[in-house]
C-alpha cells in the first residue's frame, strides 16, 4: 500500500513530539539502551515492570503491576483506533489499525520479543515486519503508560471533583437572570448579567461548561482526546489546564471586549489572563479555523477543600482549579456551526494530521507488506 500523502503533510513536526515522547521515536532507542539490553541477555523477569511500578501502581505485586499494564495498553489501542476509525477510510483503517494486546499478557516476553525482532533487523535483508513488530511493541507500551499517567492525574480527577464547584462559582460572577426569548439570529434564549450586557444561547443554557475529556458516562476519561492533545500539544497529562471548559456567546465585539474587562476586574491584580488568546488577531492555534474569532483564556477558580496536617485539626484551604473560557460572537458562533471547515469534527481531523506521523512513522509503515 502506497501511504497517503495527506496523511503525513506534518511530517517534519514529528521530531519534536518524538523529542519529548522518546518510545515513539522511530529509531526504536528503548531497544537500544544498554539497560534493557543487558535486561534481556541475564533474563531479568521483573524488567521493565519497575518504573511502572514505581511510577502508577506503587504498592503492587509485580503481577498486579503486569495485569494492570496490559490493562492501560488496552485502553491506549482502543484511543487510537477510535482516532482512525474517525478520521480516515475504511482501507486506511485496516492498514494502520493498532494490533492486538497478547492475552494472557507478559510484560517481560512481550518486550523481550520486541528486543528480538529489533535485533534480527540489524542483519542484511532484515525484515520490515520485524522492525514494524518492534515498534509497534514500544509504541504500546507508551500509550499504556501514558494512559496510566491520565488515570492518576490530578487535575483530571480535580477536573472531575470539583466541576460543580467551579461552576457555581462562575455562575455567582457572571450572575446570569431575566431568561427571555430572543430573535437574535441562532440564539434562543438572553440573559441579563452582572456586567450589564446580554448573554445569548441556542438552547435553555446560559453558560455551557463540561468536563471536556469525559465520556458519555460522565466518568471514564476521553483517552482518544486527551491522548491527541497530549502529543499536539508536546505536554504530560499534569501539564494540561483545559480540563474544564466553559463557553459564552455575546452580541458583538464591544460586548465581547467589556466582559473580557469585567473578568479582569474582578478576577486578576495584574490585569492579565493565563493562556490568553485572541484569535481575531491572527493568533490561531496551527489546527484552528481563521474563519472566525475567538477569545479565550484560563481561569483559576478557587475551590475550597479540607487537609489532614499531622498533629492538627483538619485546615480549610482553597484549590485554584483551573478552567478554560471561550467567548464568542453571536456571528462566530453561527460561522463555527454552518462551515464545513469550522466544524468540531474538521478541527478534530486537523489536529490528528498534526500527531499522526509521529504515532505512524513513513519508516516504519513503508514496505511492511
Amino acid at each position: 500500500m502506497q501511504l497517503p500523502k495527506e496523511l503525513y503533510v506534518h511530517e517534519a513536526d514529528a521530531k519534536r513530539i518524538w523529542e519529548k515522547f522518546n518510545l515513539l521515536d522511530q529509531r526504536i532507542l528503548f531497544l537500544q539502551r544498554n539497560t534493557t539490553r543487558m535486561a534481556m541477555e541475564f533474563g531479568e523477569e521483573d524488567y521493565p515492570l519497575r518504573p511502572f511500578h514505581f511510577t502508577l501502581f506503587p504498592g503492587s505485586t509485580n503481577e498486579e503491576v503486569n495485569n494492570r499494564m496490559a490493562e492501560t495498553m488496552l485502553r491506549g489501542r482502543t484511543a487510537i483506533n477510535t482516532l482512525l476509525r474517525e478520521h480516515l477510510d475504511e482501507s486506511q483503517y485496516d492498514f494502520f489499525e493498532l494490533p492486538e494486546i497478547q492475552d494472557p499478557f507478559s510484560f517481560h516476553a512481550f518486550i523481550k520479543d520486541a528486543y528480538h525482532n529489533y535485533h534480527s533487523t540489524i542483519k542484511r535483508n532484515a525484515s520490515a515486519r520485524a522492525r514494524y513488530e518492534a515498534y509497534a511493541a514500544i509504541r504500546a507500551m507508551e500509550l499504556g503508560y501514558r494512559v496510566g499517567t491520565i488515570d492518576e492525574c490530578p487535575l483530571v480527577l480535580n477536573a472531575v471533583q470539583h466541576f460543580p464547584s467551579v461552576k457555581i462559582t462562575l455562575e455567582n460572577i457572571f450572575g446570569f437572570s431575566h431568561k427571555m426569548p430572543t430573535e437574535k439570529e441562532g440564539m434562543e434564549n438572553s440573559w441579563d448579567t452582572n456586567l450589564g450586557i446580554k448573554i445569548y444561547s441556542y438552547d435553555d443554557t446560559a453558560m455551557h461548561t463540561r468536563v471536556k475529556y469525559l465520556e458519555k458516562d460522565g466518568y471514564t476519561p476521553r483517552y482518544s482526546s486527551i491522548l491527541m492533545k497530549i502529543y499536539k500539544e508536546g505536554e504530560f497529562a499534569e501539564e494540561l489546564k483545559d480540563y474544564l471548559g466553559a463557553e459564552l456567546i455575546v452580541e458583538n465585539d464591544e460586548e465581547r471586549d467589556c466582559l473580557v474587562k469585567f473578568i479582569k476586574k474582578e478576577t486578576s491584580l495584574t490585569g492579565h489572563l493565563e493562556k490568553w488568546k485572541d484569535t481575531r488577531k491572527g493568533k490561531v492555534g496551527t489546527a484552528s479555523s481563521k474563519d472566525y474569532g475567538v477569545l479565550k483564556w484560563i481561569l483559576r477558580v478557587p475551590v475550597q477543600v479540607y487537609r489532614d496536617i499531622p498533629q492538627a485539626t483538619k485546615i480549610a484551604f482553597y484549590e485554584r482549579v483551573p478552567i478554560e473560557i471561550q467567548v464568542l460572537t453571536i456571528k462566530d458562533h453561527i460561522i463555527r456551526t454552518q462551515q464545513t471547515e469550522t466544524t468540531h469534527k474538521a478541527y478534530k481531523r486537523r489536529q490528528f494530521l498534526e500527531i499522526f506521523p509521529a504515532l505512524f512513522p513513513r519508516e516504519i509503515y513503508e514496505n511492511i507488506y
